[in-house]
């Protein structure tokens, strides 16, 4: 159950991630 909620946290953050550095590339 702990592995699964870690990995759904690590699957948000790196899609987050990958939004947030897609919006600085669109702002350049």
């Amino acid at each position: 159950m702990e592995d699964t909620a870690k990995a759904n946290m690590t699957l948000a953050s790196g899609i987050m991630f990958a939004i947030a550095g897609t919006f600085l590339l669109s702002w350049e």
